[in-house]
């Protein structure tokens, strides 16, 4: 931006600056999947802790995409409570819960290899455990997840 001409990483503005100028009541639903399973842009934490600098956290639902499937009808009744959106009819949530998913991952070269697992488990290990700090809920470490 021109406005960081001259400026540090300490004080330039970011992303979450521009948008609260521009919609500071705004609300973010957030999905995090395991870092050691996306392996690129994983460390969540960084990026997370700029935006509450800017924004309080109650404006931030955060989602693990690994629980989404589990459970769709509690987490979208959560989601829309968030949003303060209206309960939706049971004829609606069984049509969304019912809808084929787009997003599915594919195994085309198959599982991870377990020594690369290891490696990026303790890559993400202090990014997690900061991130499971900052949102205080131990889930963010990803310690029970099917692997």
């Amino acid at each position: 931006m021109p406005q960081n001409k001259d400026k540090t990483a300490d004080n330039a503005l970011l992303t979450p600056d521009a948008l609260h100028h521009l919609l500071p009541k705004s609300y973010f639903l957030l999905i995090f999947r395991n870092p050691t399973e996306r392996i690129l842009v994983g460390m969540y934490v960084v990026y997370l802790k700029e935006w509450f600098k800017v924004f309080e956290k109650d404006r931030f639902l955060i989602i693990k995409t690994e629980e989404y499937p589990q459970d769709i009808k509690t987490h979208v009744q959560r989601i829309f409570q968030f949003l303060g959106l209206n309960t939706l009819s049971d004829g609606e949530m069984e049509k969304i819960v019912k809808q084929s998913r787009k997003n599915v991952k594919k195994q085309a070269i198959g599982p991870m290899w377990q020594e690369t697992r290891q490696i990026l488990d303790d890559l993400y290990r202090s990014y997690n455990e900061e991130l499971a700090e900052l949102l205080a809920d131990n889930k963010y470490l990803w310690k029970d997840d099917p692997k």
